[in-house]
């Protein structure tokens, strides 16, 4: 099999699923709680949606209660979202925390980041945290 026939196998295998139900957004996080997508925020946004896999199906969940944000990061551990930083125009940055209940469709502030305030950075977890 060469390569060429690889990756045109690879593309053929894609399924077309519900295009997202949001306006579009430049700079959204997203993240996995319970089988089930979130995508959350992203330039002049601050709503957040859920995608359910198994009724391929978008349903808009509640909006952060901070200000809208893009370039966050985001991460999930056990059945709880978290978003924090990020930039809410081109100059101002971001430290402040939030974590999701998918259960109550709630938004709670957290802690600050304990670092500077900044836009673009990475998330992992790693034992069970962020």
């Amino acid at each position: 099999m060469t390569l060429l026939s690889s990756i045109s196998s690879i593309a053929d295998s894609w399924i077309h699923k519900n295009d997202f139900a949001g306006d579009g957004r430049d700079g959204a996080v997203t993240f996995f709680v319970n089988s089930k997508l979130y995508v959350a925020t992203g330039l002049d946004h601050k709503d957040t949606w859920e995608y359910d896999e198994t009724t391929d199906s978008w349903t808009q969940k509640a909006d952060l209660t901070a200000a809208g944000r893009s370039y966050a990061i985001a991460f999930a551990i056990g059945d709880k979202g978290y978003l924090g930083t990020g930039a809410f125009s081109s100059s101002s940055y971001l430290k402040d925390f939030w974590q999701y209940d998918p259960i109550l469709n709630t938004w709670t502030q957290k802690a600050d980041f304990l670092g500077s305030a900044r836009s673009g950075a990475v998330s992992f977890v790693i034992a069970g945290k962020g």
